[in-house]
């Protein structure tokens, strides 16, 4: 039942963020979430976390999928952002890199200078433009 109940909260952050994508823009909508999630204080536990913050990860990544829009990566770690600090307390950062050709972006999580959610290699072509890491 705690699952399915994180399935539908998961579902209903991503349609409020398409929303608010659409209505207001990246520009007003990455410094807001930045600064409402902030980074959560350590803790010692926070290994102890990473199996649920996987586990939340492939939701994200399951809710976007079914989406009756287009979710893809922005989506996906905006979500993981916002879930990952506030129910796992693990201060994870959000990176927007770009490729100039073929031009292309991407975002994607990052976690000790380790991605999270994408692999290494595939994120090493683009050059990282922002990133929430050093904000508030």
């Amino acid at each position: 039942m705690k699952r399915y109940f994180q399935f539908i909260q998961v579902a209903f952050a991503l349609i409020r963020f398409q929303i608010e994508l659409r209505i207001y823009g990246f520009q007003k909508i990455f410094p807001k979430y930045v600064e409402r999630y902030p980074i959560p204080k350590h803790s010692e536990n926070e290994r102890n976390h990473i199996g649920q913050m996987n586990h939340l990860l492939r939701t994200i990544d399951m809710a976007c999928a079914l989406a009756p829009f287009k979710a893809e990566c922005l989506h996906r770690s905006f979500l993981g952002f916002r879930f990952v600090r506030t129910k796992c307390s693990i201060p994870v950062d959000l990176v927007i890199g770009v490729k100039k050709f073929p031009f292309t972006s991407h975002a994607w999580l990052v976690l000790n200078d380790k991605n999270i959610n994408e692999a290494e290699g595939y994120t090493k072509q683009f050059i990282i433009i922002l990133s929430s890491k050093g904000l508030k």
